[in-house]
């Protein structure tokens, strides 16, 4: 328990450009997460190819249909964070609607 309370003493406190305001998240904090990480849901069809061409990186040996519901959790949270927050989130979901559609187009 002395650790937990000297992690607790060790954080930063809020202030003028700080993230943490008292350990609450809030609105604008969590549509900026939820983009951020709609942004990186988009992305992880092109990381993991671009990691196959590296010998020693292991293969996530996903499939399409793998990428098309990492796809739609990204645009479920792009158009969650254009709500709450700032509406330039709603930006986010192009890339997951561009990837769905060139994946349906690719099974053609």
């Amino acid at each position: 328990m002395r650790i937990l309370a000297d992690f607790g003493s060790m954080q930063e406190k809020p202030g003028a450009g700080s993230l943490v305001t008292e350990g609450k998240m809030t609105r604008n904090n969590c549509s900026t997460v939820l983009g951020c990480l709609s942004i990186a849901c988009s992305l992880v069809f092109w990381v993991d190819g671009a990691l196959r061409t590296v010998a020693w990186v292991p293969q996530m040996r996903l499939g399409l249909a793998t990428y098309f519901v990492v796809w739609l959790v990204g645009l479920v949270m792009a158009i969650i964070a254009g709500v709450i927050g700032s509406r330039l989130w709603l930006l986010a979901t192009v890339p997951p609607v561009l990837y769905f559609a060139l994946g349906i187009l690719s099974l053609r």
